[in-house]
């Protein structure tokens, strides 16, 4: 598997709505790193959610 085959992987993401429960969403997530180091991805400076439709 390729790194942009990694990327590309639709990801279970997991928000907590205003109640405090967790709120299952399927999409894909798109990181991109504040730095060409792969250990940065934690100061990334911006973050794409795209999802998916109900």
């Amino acid at each position: 598997m390729s790194s942009s085959e990694r990327e590309s992987r639709p990801r279970d993401l997991w928000l907590v709505g205003r109640l405090g429960r967790p709120v299952g969403l399927r999409g894909e997530c798109n990181v991109i790193p504040a730095s060409s180091d792969p250990a940065d991805l934690e100061r990334a400076s911006e973050v794409r959610v795209r999802l998916a439709p109900p």
